[in-house]
C-alpha cells in the first residue's frame, strides 16, 4: 500500500507541520481533538483559539513524521528487504533482493537467483504485493519480465 493510499487519521497529541508555511503564524501544530466528518475530519489544534487563525489554516497541507503512520506494509526504503526471498505467483522462487534502485519514477527491486540471473522489478503495487512473516516478498510479474535479461 502506498502512503498516499492511507486514510487521513489524526489522533490527540499528533504533531503536524503545515505547508506552505506562512511568514508569520502557525506552521507547526499539535492535535488537541479530532472527529470524523463525512468528507474528512474536523481537527482542533493547540493554540488555535480564534476564527482568524483557524481560517488561515484552511487549505494547508498537513505533514507528519513517517514514524506516526500506521504500518503500510512493505516499503522500498526498508533495509530489511535486502536478502529477502522473492516468490512470483506463477514462477515460484525467482531469487533474493540484492539492491533497491531508483529511476526517479519509482523504486526498482534488483532480484538475483542462484544462477546469477538478474530481474529488475518495478516497486509498484501492481507487481509487489506483500512481505510475509517469514520475510518472503510475493510478486506477480508481467509475462516476459523474468526472461527479459536472458
Amino acid at each position: 500500500m502506498a502512503i498516499g493510499d492511507l486514510p487521513f487519521t489524526c489522533f490527540n497529541g499528533m504533531e503536524m507541520f503545515l505547508t506552505p508555511p506562512p511568514l508569520r503564524g502557525v506552521y507547526r501544530a499539535r492535535v488537541v481533538s479530532a472527529r470524523a466528518l463525512p468528507d474528512g475530519q474536523a481537527v482542533r489544534f493547540e493554540g488555535v483559539d480564534d476564527d482568524a487563525t483557524a481560517f488561515s489554516l484552511v487549505g494547508k497541507t498537513c505533514l507528519v513524521s513517517v514514524s506516526v503512520l500506521p504500518d503500510a506494509g512493505i516499503d522500498a526504503d526498508d533495509s530489511d528487504i535486502i536478502d529477502c526471498p522473492v516468490w512470483d505467483t506463477r514462477q515460484g522462487d525467482i531469487g533474493v533482493v540484492t539492491a533497491v534502485l531508483s529511476n526517479g519514477a519509482q523504486d526498482i527491486l534488483v532480484v538475483v537467483n542462484d544462477a546469477n540471473h538478474e530481474t529488475l522489478i518495478p516497486f509498484v503495487d501492481e507487481f509487489v504485493h506483500e512481505k510475509d512473516d517469514r520475510g518472503r516478498i510475493t510478486v506477480s510479474l508481467p509475462n516476459g519480465l523474468f526472461d527479459l535479461n536472458d
